[in-house]
């Protein structure tokens, strides 16, 4: 945990105030998403890899309460203290670490539904999130190769029943199209991918 703390210190030049000042928020990440960005819990997700520009959105619109969630209230509550400043420096921070390793094993109809989607409900989910769930921050889609299929499961729900906004990305679509096994499949598929980063960081400081 201290290492990931001066770690953070160092790659930012904050001064020393702030520098306590931020810790003590990323004490607060960590507790929930792992002091090197792994969750330790399957229910949170890992951040460890993820892009910069899209993490720095995801924290911006819990604080602006975009999200109705009991999870978005408690990210909110986290975040209300931050600036936007500290925010995109914790977003760079976890972009920079490695990503979760995969786990479990690749499941043909999670791999099918992945690639090539559903006829007729649903399209491919590769053409956003990358041919190895790498995501791609031109299209705020984010880094999925590794997550926890819990999370990723539950994720699915939010957008199903409107409580995770989807903007203009068609999510809420692609998870109304498919089953709780299709999602359940598709998750553990995705848990099972090795780490890759996004091809470029789109971040907009």
């Amino acid at each position: 945990m201290m290492r990931a703390l001066f770690f953070l210190a160092a790659v930012f030049s904050v001064t020393t105030a702030d520098a306590g000042d931020l810790t003590t928020q990323m004490a607060r990440c960590a507790f929930c998403h792992g002091a090197d960005g792994i969750a330790g819990n399957p229910i949170w997700p890992s951040l460890a890899g993820q892009d910069a520009g899209y993490l720095k959105r995801r924290m911006l619109s819990y604080r602006a309460g975009d999200n109705t969630s009991q999870n978005a209230q408690q990210m909110r509550f986290v975040l209300n203290a931050l600036s936007d400043a500290d925010i995109a420096s914790i977003a760079k921070y976890y972009a920079a670490l490695d990503p979760a390793k995969p786990a479990g094993g690749a499941a043909a109809p999670g791999a099918a539904i992945y690639h090539a989607g559903i006829e007729g409900r649903s399209g491919s989910c590769a053409s956003c999130h990358g041919a190895r769930g790498e995501g791609n921050a031109d299209l705020l889609a984010p880094r999925l190769a590794g997550q926890s299929a819990h999370y990723m499961v539950k994720q699915l729900a939010a957008y199903a029943d409107g409580t995770r906004p989807h903007r203009d990305s068609g999510m809420a679509e692609t998870a109304l199209a498919l089953s709780v096994d299709e999602r359940q499949a598709v998750s553990r598929y995705l848990q099972s991918m090795a780490p890759t980063f996004p091809v470029e960081s789109k971040d907009e400081e």
